[in-house]
């Protein structure tokens, strides 16, 4: 089985995090914060696009798409953290270890000013 949502867009990138975390004195008040907020956005999201949870175990194939190439690949794909989180709030994965996710995949060839977002793909395997 395989299924799909997309979550439109930009999520922050391993910089933002960094940067938010180091805030407040280091405090990790700051990214729980940051943490929290998007996870109730994506949890909407993924809710209504009606995800089932996959009977075993699944690949996760993130198709990024960013409105310009300014920032890195590494740094766009630390928003998976939140994704692979919310995933597991709405029910869809049991849990993003490795038991229920065994591979991650990210793609970047697209760059669109108007669809910015990340096209998430689960495949039962």
């Amino acid at each position: 089985m395989k299924q799909s949502v997309f979550i439109p867009g930009q999520l922050p990138g391993m910089n933002e995090i960094i940067r938010t975390a180091a805030g407040a004195g280091g405090s990790c008040t700051n990214y729980s914060k940051l943490k929290k907020a998007l996870n109730l956005e994506l949890w909407a999201v993924i809710k209504q696009a009606r995800l089932v949870r996959p009977a075993r175990a699944v690949r996760v194939a993130f198709h990024w798409r960013e409105p310009n190439r300014r920032r890195d690949l590494d740094n766009i794909a630390a928003g998976k953290k939140f994704v692979l989180d919310a995933l597991v709030d709405a029910n869809v994965l049991e849990d993003d270890g490795w038991l229920f996710v065994v591979g991650l995949a990210d793609m970047f060839s697209v760059v669109d000013r108007k669809h910015v977002g990340v096209l998430v793909e689960l495949e039962e395997i």
